[in-house]
């Protein structure tokens, strides 16, 4: 869960003092525009890592520690839950504590600690340890929406451009579903390697036919981004935007 929630995470907390910058000269429209299109874009990038966590984790986990740490893999699929939600969580945290707004955050997350340690003292007696991934996974509920719904009274709405991001969770939800595919037929590392593979060529293939990029958002991306790995990635956003060839 950590290695999964690693590079959002990262991309959440990079912009604190970006935004500190920006609140210091009164920019309010440059915060809001940049936190809404941070938010659509981690949505974007989660919905495929919980795909795939979802298709490979568990054969992972068994590849790596033996098939006796099989039933972990059910353990691992309940902390998967809030996993989508997690990144956009740090994203306003990041832009809260950008404008200043630290007290309130930590608060929520103090309360959510002590939820967390109640449900264990609840739930892990009769179900062990999927007792303590539900308690954690409704911790992590019960912090993150009070804290997006804060960042979205101090900040700012967002335009989620819907139709987008569920074509992508079609996408991504296609791409899961043949990368499970290849695990349950191949197994092992075979398995997960090519169930891996298969998926990412699934979801370029989905995403360019779906568009799950908003034109604007894809633009953006070409400009910041594009030119890397001799501009395959411009070339994969423009494809999933709908957007000509550069």
């Amino acid at each position: 869960m950590t290695a999964l929630t690693t590079l959002p995470q990262s991309l959440s907390e990079v912009v604190s003092p970006a935004v500190a910058t920006l609140f210091g000269a009164g920019a309010q429209e440059r915060i809001q525009r940049g936190y809404g299109r941070g938010s659509r874009l981690l949505v974007l990038i989660s919905l495929p890592i919980t795909a795939a966590a979802l298709a490979v984790g568990p054969e992972t986990m068994r590849l790596i520690w033996g098939r006796n740490y099989g039933p972990a893999g059910t353990v691992f699929l309940i902390l998967l839950a809030p996993l989508p939600m997690i990144p956009l969580v740090n994203l306003a945290r990041a832009f809260l504590s950008g404008i200043g707004e630290i007290r309130i955050p930590l608060l929520i997350m103090l309360v959510a600690g002590a939820l967390n340690i109640g449900l264990d003292f609840l739930l892990v007696p009769p179900y062990d340890a999927k007792g303590a991934a539900v308690a954690n996974a409704c911790a992590q509920l019960s912090a993150g929406l009070p804290i997006l719904l804060l960042a979205r009274r101090r900040v700012g709405t967002v335009r989620w451009e819907a139709a987008s991001l569920a074509r992508a969770a079609v996408a991504s939800a296609g791409a899961g579903a043949v990368s499970w595919a290849f695990v349950a037929v191949l197994g092992g590392a075979a398995g997960v390697v090519v169930g891996l593979a298969a998926g990412a060529l699934a979801l370029l293939l989905l995403g360019g036919l779906l568009r799950i990029l908003p034109a604007e958002d894809a633009l953006w991306l070409d400009e910041a981004l594009g030119p890397r790995f001799r501009g395959l990635l411009g070339r994969t956003f423009r494809l999933w935007g709908g957007l000509p060839a550069a």
